[in-house]
């Protein structure tokens, strides 16, 4: 993740804490992800915010998807922000930041987990609550399915991977045969 990246999630973060504490927060968190995500799913609207030839019809553009998700003014300036400044081609690293910071700031954890299967949702509760105990903090699961781990699931939260797929036990498995 870069620095500007990182100078602008917690620039964000800040703002938004000081306003309106960590409910603010999250919908800022949670509303630039929304708009990363629309942002990745339209290729037309990222042509038009690229070419410079386009700059007032690609404001009037973003302006118009803004109001369309129902942003909060807050979010919606952060992004005009981010794109008077050029820096529209690292939202990917930016939403990951903001994430990584709005976290922090509320005092929590966020797991990503990878899965063969779909989780029930008595499943994602208690993958919450084991997690939750063993960290002593409140956890915020992402999960995604991933057939290629076979079975199992694969955990990433900060600086730790657990890793109880059946890929990576058969894996292990395949080097002590070959050692």
């Amino acid at each position: 993740m870069s620095a500007v990246a990182r100078r602008y999630a917690t620039a964000a973060v800040e703002v938004a804490a000081s306003k309106g504490g960590n409910e603010a927060v999250d919908s800022l968190a949670n509303g630039l992800a929304l708009f990363h995500s629309a942002y990745l799913l339209s290729p037309e609207l990222q042509n038009v915010l690229k070419n410079p030839l386009l700059q007032n019809e690609g404001l009037l553009a973003l302006q118009a998807v803004l109001q369309k998700l129902g942003l909060n003014d807050d979010t919606k300036r952060f992004i005009l922000l981010l794109a008077n400044r050029s820096r529209l081609k690292e939202l990917g690293e930016i939403v990951q930041a903001t994430l990584a910071a709005a976290d922090k700031h509320c005092n929590r954890l966020r797991a990503y987990i990878t899965s063969a299967i779909a989780l029930t949702p008595e499943q994602k509760q208690r993958l919450k609550q084991i997690l939750e105990q063993r960290c002593s903090q409140p956890v915020i699961l992402s999960i995604t399915v991933n057939t290629e781990i076979i079975g199992g699931l694969i955990c990433h939260m900060g600086d730790v991977t657990l890793d109880a797929s059946l890929r990576q036990s058969l894996d292990l498995l395949r080097e002590r045969f070959l050692a």
